[in-house]
């Protein structure tokens, strides 16, 4: 089982964008699939779910709640998902309640996709702890340079203190083709030596409208050009396992 999640310090990157998308095309391809949502706004579980007042949520896992009383399955094949809700803004539990728990689920899923709070509270520390790879969707703009600076550290403390195992890549997200972006991406490039994935995700209304619908873009738009970035975003972090 490999577990990916996907963090920024900057809101309103495409994280949620590409959890939900990343998530539904690995189990499009055949592979059975968890995604834990662990942002209060629960938009990752608006789009694959919904929460009433008998729902076990995340929160209910770290208070101690049994995993498998915390996962519901999705419309989709083969895609189940943990649910979030408000009350994971004053979550309490274990740093390493996550991976402590997905530990029993090796053999259920091939894949968990975690869609982290763009801070780092609780849920998120945890989500890099029980992580193998941290993927960092990344707008180019001074607010989300600034906010990729910022959890590099966070992310050397994470490594050093709990999971010296956790590799993380970065890659660009909204990308609109304007002249500053890609002054700002050389600049980046020669400065600073992040791991960066070669696929850009293109800005298009289309992922716009797939949330409106409550839609995967596969499903939703399945020959548009952001369908067939987050395909090839999708095959790019399969890949990294061969």
């Amino acid at each position: 089982m490999k577990v990916f999640a996907i963090g920024s310090y900057k809101g309103g990157v495409g994280k949620t964008t590409t959890t939900v998308n990343l998530a539904y095309n690995v189990s499009a391809k055949g592979y059975r699939v968890l995604v834990i949502d662990t942002d209060p706004q629960a938009n990752a579980t608006y789009m694959f779910s919904r929460v009433n007042d008998n729902t076990y949520t995340l929160a209910d896992l770290f208070e101690g709640t049994k995993i498998s009383r915390c996962i519901y399955r999705t419309k989709y094949d083969r895609l189940d998902i943990i649910k979030s809700s408000s009350r994971m803004e004053e979550a309490v539990g274990e740093a390493d309640c996550l991976k402590t728990n997905l530990q029993q689920l090796c053999e259920k899923y091939d894949y968990v996709f975690i869609d982290c709070h763009p801070s780092m509270q609780l849920p998120t520390i945890a989500a890099m702890i029980a992580a193998d790879e941290l993927l960092i969707p990344f707008e180019l703009d001074g607010y989300g340079r600034n906010g990729l600076i910022i959890l590099n550290d966070y992310i050397k403390q994470i490594q050093e203190q709990y999971n010296p195992d956790l590799h993380y890549h970065i890659f660009v997200s909204k990308y609109a083709g304007r002249a500053s972006q890609d002054r700002l991406l050389r600049g980046l490039i020669e400065k600073y030596d992040y791991p960066l994935l070669s696929k850009i995700i293109r800005y298009r209304e289309s992922v716009n409208t797939s949330i409106e619908a409550r839609k995967p873009l596969l499903k939703h738009r399945r020959f548009d050009a952001a369908t067939r970035d987050y395909q090839e975003l999708t095959n790019l972090i399969l890949q990294m396992e061969e």
